[in-house]
């Protein structure tokens, strides 16, 4: 009787366990595997009619993920321009964040009015968790002041903290034999960036865009002679001169002209062309005056 007593007792206080461990569950909500995406009516066209401010609203979900990104591409009918870009990573938290993707013209330049603009996003965690998305709408282009610097930046190579900011005038030199076209532009840009964490040294790469006709002419200083400025990061902004050649091209003007162009600046990394896929999301953009 007393062995049945406390194989009873046993048995209550697992019972009662179970049952206060039932009590205090609280069941996991269910992952959405879509994201939900939204566009912008409008976007601003920089004058320079080369690249566009593209912002995107994405809501996605913490769920470990390894690699989370937005896509988006931009297509105008009238002119026959398109561009895209990406931003990433994502804050994703189930709440809705923005994100301005900076697209640059492929071939032909942007106008304002009408365009189609669409965007694809994907959250992706371990053990084949995945969050996607997808969004197609019309939107309107609208000439506007393009002028994004860079703030806070953190780098994860060196670890220092970036201000950009690209100043507005460039000066062309190098006058082609043929053509009315320069090979080079010089523009100042003010970079304020703090010591780094790591033995490797911060670094700045700068890309132009201009119009070429109806088409586009690209030019970096990322893999040329003289090399990117020496960067002095000791918290305090310092103004250098970049030096950014010309594409070859072939056709008239054969060079960078006088008149706006847009800027792009790149923390850390080396881009020929501010084109997507050659660039990711630029760190800074600005419209420039040429001449």
């Amino acid at each position: 009787m007393l062995l049945l007593h406390r194989l009873g007792i046993a048995s209550l206080a697992a019972a009662l366990s179970g049952a206060a461990a039932l009590a205090g569950y609280q069941p996991v909500a269910a992952v959405s595997s879509t994201i939900p995406i939204s566009i912008a009516a409008t976007m601003t066209v920089s004058t320079s009619t080369i690249e566009v401010e593209f912002p995107v609203t994405v809501t996605c979900d913490d769920i470990g993920a390894f690699d989370s990104y937005v896509y988006v591409h931009l297509q105008q009918d009238q002119t026959g321009a398109t561009g895209s870009g990406d931003f990433r990573p994502l804050i994703c938290d189930s709440t809705p964040h923005q994100y301005l993707v900076h697209v640059f013209a492929d071939a032909l330049v942007f106008h304002d009015g009408a365009a189609t603009a669409s965007s694809v996003a994907q959250n992706i965690g371990q053990n084949l968790v995945e969050q996607s998305g997808s969004v197609s709408a019309p939107t309107t282009l609208v000439f506007g002041k393009v002028d994004d610097p860079a703030t806070s930046v953190t780098s994860s190579t060196t670890g220092s903290t970036y201000n950009v900011t690209i100043e507005k005038k460039g000066s062309l030199y190098g006058k082609e034999i043929t053509g009315d076209g320069y090979g080079l532009a010089r523009i100042d840009v003010t970079v304020t960036c703090t010591p780094p964490t790591t033995y490797y040294s911060p670094w700045l790469t700068v890309d132009i865009e201009a119009p070429n006709g109806q088409g586009v002419l690209t030019g970096s200083n990322a893999f040329n002679n003289p090399p990117n400025p020496q960067l002095v990061c000791d918290g305090f902004g310092h103004r250098y001169e970049f030096t950014v050649f010309a594409q070859l091209n072939t056709g008239p003007p054969g060079g960078f002209t006088s008149g706006r162009a847009s800027a792009a600046a790149y923390i850390e990394g080396s881009y020929g062309s501010p084109q997507w896929p050659t660039a990711p999301n630029a760190d800074a953009v600005a419209t420039i005056q040429l001449g």
